[in-house]
């Protein structure tokens, strides 16, 4: 009987041990289960991120950011960026200060300070809720764009929430947004307005990734007066910093034109007639150099003309 009885105990003591590698492999299955699905999700959150358009996704951006090797690069942008704000009268400029904010959560997070990025972007949802002012020009820009400045601002936090790893939380951003493909074609052209102003502040290398897609933002919006004018300026620019250019080429006349022809507002006024005072002096230059200045004065006078109405 005891032999019996101690057979009977081996048997159950393995097939307790048995039972228990058993629950044991179940738990390890499980965990590498729910491991594999948490890594399929943040997948899928990847995929969605990649799709929006916002500083963390625009590869020029990127591009022209990681070719800089200065040291200390995001310390000194972010230095550069805090001093025009500091400069700058919000409520007369207050586009232009969201654009800034915009550059300095990008700036923050490229310096490994999420923290700061994250504060920043708290300051700029709260400006674009207090924006609703009337009687400032610039105010008015951010009204009539205010669709398109909360979706890349909405972006932002999605991406900062990823790197994070506050999974949840990008979900539900997420789900804020909607998809590029689907906003209206002003949307699209005033997102595209908002990484043609935050490349600009990039250098040279920002100006000339510009013009590509400021040319899409008026193709897609072309009655907006402020998208012809933002594209005279980035060409002007571009001509300035190239000595070889110094009349402003047929482009940069046209878009300011429009932009007057839209909206007669008096900055555009002053643009334009410095294009056309331009152009002339550059007729001037060149037909006196050549000795047939009498040929061109017609035009001279045409144009000088135009840009005194203007100023008027």
């Amino acid at each position: 009987m005891e032999c019996e009885d101690e057979i009977v105990d081996g048997i159950c003591g393995r097939l307790s041990q048995l039972s228990m590698n058993v629950d044991k492999a179940k738990t390890e299955t499980d965990d590498t289960s729910d491991k594999s699905k948490d890594l399929v999700e943040q997948e899928l959150l990847w995929a969605k991120l990649k799709l929006l358009q916002c500083p963390f996704s625009w590869d020029d951006l990127k591009e022209i950011v990681n070719y800089d090797k200065t040291a200390d690069k995001h310390k000194a942008r972010i230095a550069q960026t805090e001093k025009k704000l500091e400069t700058l009268h919000r409520a007369e400029f207050l586009y232009t200060g969201l654009i800034l904010n915009i550059v300095l959560v990008y700036e923050h997070f490229c310096d490994g300070d999420t923290g700061s990025s994250l504060a920043v972007l708290c300051a700029t949802e709260a400006l674009l809720k207090s924006s609703s002012s009337p009687g400032q020009f610039s105010s008015k820009l951010v009204a009539d764009n205010k669709d398109a400045l909360w979706y890349v601002v909405l972006a932002c936090r999605a991406y900062l929430y990823f790197y994070s790893r506050n999974f949840c939380e990008v979900g539900r951003t997420l789900m804020k947004i909607k998809k590029f493909d689907d906003l209206n074609n002003a949307c699209k052209a005033g997102i595209l307005v908002v990484r043609v102003e935050v490349l600009i502040e990039y250098g040279h290398e920002g100006d000339v990734a510009s013009i590509k897609h400021m040319e899409a933002a008026l193709s897609l919006d072309p009655n907006q007066a402020e998208w012809h004018f933002f594209l005279g300026k980035c060409l002007r620019k571009l001509r300035r910093l190239d000595y070889s250019l110094n009349r402003p080429a047929k482009e940069e006349l046209k878009a300011f034109e429009e932009a007057y022809k839209i909206a007669k507002h008096p900055v555009y006024a002053v643009f334009l007639a410095q294009a056309y005072i331009e152009t002339a002096c550059s007729v001037f230059s060149k037909q006196h150099n050549s000795g047939t200045v009498p040929s061109a004065s017609k035009v001279i006078d045409r144009m000088n003309k135009r840009s005194v109405e203007l100023y008027k």
